[in-house]
């Protein structure tokens, strides 16, 4: 690779932050001290000039060829994309299925493969102290898992914890993401110089059905001048016409 400051860091900055495309995955955060993910945004803390470019390479929103799902012929052009099989389920725990959002498969998914050994831990999004300001989280046990469970409507950078655990000789980690956060993990697994290896330490992918994240900060300040108050529990934006009255969000 070309050792220049443009094909890195300058380049990410021009066409993905200042674009305003970024989709705060956190796929570039963590990987050196130069980006941070502070109050729902990617930061840049300081210039870099590293050769690397890890994080032009793992970013969804980025052009770049040697990383591109569409140059490894990863992306299927029908819509629903490649699949083995397609199944309706839910967590036969009651406990783990009250906490999910819609019968908690995710988190049962986890625990299972915890349970079974083939992972040790597991990236998750918790929901912040107020309910409404998700991150990333590495979690080793099943209570933990529970206590992560349920959809979270907003970005949370949740790959930026993922980074962090690789970097710290984490192994056999397990990760639920949303669909920008999986073609980043591919991207990642494309990079070089090393990326193939670090992404053997993931063992389990679970990727989220998504078409938008709000932005946590203007969410709260919307709940505010509606005075809605108080920590969220839950909340939910089920598919309009499948509840009476589903026209809209519900908080708890």
């Amino acid at each position: 690779m070309k050792n220049t400051d443009y094909e890195g860091q300058q380049a990410l900055i021009e066409k993905v932050l200042d674009r305003g495309i970024c989709v705060k995955c956190g796929a570039c955060v963590g990987l050196c001290p130069h980006f941070s993910y502070w109050d729902g945004q990617v930061v840049v803390l300081d210039r870099c000039s590293a050769g690397t470019w890890r994080c032009l390479q793992y970013c969804p929103r980025a052009e770049y060829p040697e990383t591109s799902l569409e140059r490894h012929d990863a992306q299927d052009k029908e819509a629903l994309g490649p699949f083995r099989e397609i199944w309706a389920a839910r967590s036969t725990d009651h406990h783990v299925c009250d906490q999910g959002q819609y019968g908690g498969v995710a988190s049962a998914l986890l625990i299972s493969a915890m349970k079974k050994n083939i992972i040790a831990s597991a990236v998750v999004t918790d929901s912040g102290s107020d309910g409404l300001s998700p991150a990333g989280r590495l979690v080793r046990t099943p209570s933990e898992i529970i206590a992560c469970s349920g959809s979270r409507y907003a970005s949370a950078g949740t790959l930026a914890a993922l980074n962090r655990a690789v970097n710290e000789g984490e192994e056999g980690i397990g990760i639920v993401g949303l669909p920008c956060q999986m073609e980043a993990l591919a991207r990642m697994e494309r990079s070089e110089p090393d990326g193939r290896e670090k992404m053997e330490r993931v063992k389990v992918k679970i990727g989220l059905f998504c078409t938008w994240a709000l932005d946590y900060r203007m969410l709260r300040a919307f709940l505010a001048e509606r005075q809605i108050k108080g920590p969220v529990k839950k909340y939910d934006i089920p598919p309009r016409g499948t509840r009476p009255g589903a026209e809209g969000m519900r908080f708890v």
